[in-house]
């Protein structure tokens, strides 16, 4: 037996001190991805098999998540644009594929391969 899909519920947010609210925790994150965009190279060579989360454009480092959020929200409790990150302990490529549409997908279309990443790209033997 399958498990029936998760409902989704759409809902419509008109109140100005949400929306203001979801506003700055936008920037927040925006300074925050930028931040480690900034110094990624030193972020991952430094912290293989940890996490990282970045608050107040901060690096913090864990060997726990959990861990992560409590040293960068204790500093910085007013930034809610934090996020984190687990570093592989091993730097390797990794393949990012879009779900398959009904029908075929726009990238199919297109004649991009959806779910696999060709020799072009990636330089070794085609995955198929």
């Amino acid at each position: 037996m399958t498990n029936p899909s998760p409902a989704i519920e759409v809902v419509e947010v008109l109140d100005p001190q949400e929306l203001a609210r979801a506003r700055r925790q936008r920037e927040d994150f925006d300074r925050n991805s930028a931040w480690l965009q900034a110094h990624i190279s030193e972020a991952y060579a430094d912290n293989r098999g940890l996490y990282i989360c970045v608050a107040g454009q901060e690096l913090f480092v864990a060997a726990r998540v959990q861990d992560a959020i409590a040293q960068a929200t204790t500093p910085h409790p007013d930034d809610e644009g934090w996020f984190t990150r687990y570093i592989p302990k091993v730097r390797v490529a990794r393949v990012y594929a879009a779900a398959r549409i009904s029908g075929g997908s726009a990238g199919q279309r297109r004649g991009v391969a959806v779910g696999r990443i060709s020799r072009r790209h990636w330089g070794g033997p085609d995955c198929a």
